[in-house]
């Protein structure tokens, strides 16, 4: 079945070249995934939150943050924050908030900062 993917002129529509552009990305974040997971055994959105916690002047933030930077939900966020935390040398460590006790802080610990860097170099290999 053949899909009527241009305008009227012609031109591929802006809603094709969306298309076009979500397949091309989705693509080059399975073989991302699969860099990840070969590399180091992380999971590709792990690897997003390893590198933003990295970038943090303190490697820490909330876990309400690290949904949002991360593009997940808070409950998926948690999963995803406990299987790092539960890792044989964590990558992760949980830590409540001093100040408000209901607030739950991620750090980066230094077994984190390796599996980052074993995965960042092949991502960086990849792209």
């Amino acid at each position: 079945m053949e899909r009527n993917s241009t305008a009227a002129d012609g031109s591929a529509t802006k809603l094709e070249a969306w298309m076009q552009s979500c397949q091309e990305f989705r693509r080059t974040e399975q073989l991302l995934e699969g860099a990840t997971q070969s590399a180091a055994g992380l999971s590709l959105n792990e690897l997003y939150l390893l590198h933003h916690l990295l970038a943090e002047p303190e490697h820490k933030f909330r876990v309400q943050d690290a949904a949002r930077l991360i593009q997940l939900s808070q409950s998926a966020t948690s999963r995803l924050v406990m299987r790092l935390a539960s890792l044989a040398e964590p990558a992760v460590e949980r830590r409540m908030c001093e100040i408000d006790k209901r607030g739950v802080y991620i750090h980066l610990t230094e077994a984190g900062r390796k599996l980052h860097a074993q995965a960042a170099q092949s991502v960086e290999a990849l792209l």
